[in-house]
């Protein structure tokens, strides 16, 4: 997804903000995130124009959400971490779980 420098940037703040929450270094963050240190620098100063999937990677283990502010509501929040806390990061993982998501919503739909 494509965001603009102003999200760019506070998605970036609030990952950063999560991170000295957490009292994670940058170097500790990459680490743990399995990021390259020189993108976990980026992310967190707001320097990229797509969330990719180690935006992601980032903010799931700092357990936040990296949609800009305007697509955000509790329940959004919510649903996002709890997906990504199932997921296990890799291609076959994820096609697995959107199956998944989609039976729930045929059984919602009574399809």
């Amino acid at each position: 997804m494509k965001v603009n420098e102003a999200e760019a940037k506070a998605i970036g703040q609030r990952i950063d903000a999560a991170r000295i929450d957490r009292g994670l270094t940058l170097p500790e963050l990459a680490t743990r995130t399995g990021v390259d240190y020189s993108q976990v620098f980026k992310i967190c100063k707001g320097q990229f124009i797509v969330i990719s999937g180690s935006v992601w990677q980032i903010c799931n283990k700092l357990h936040i959400s990296p949609l800009p502010d305007a697509l955000q509501d509790e329940d959004e929040r919510r649903l996002t971490r709890g997906v990504l806390s199932l997921w296990n990061r890799t291609h076959e993982d994820a096609d697995r779980i959107v199956k998944m998501l989609h039976s729930i919503r045929d059984v919602r739909d009574g399809s």
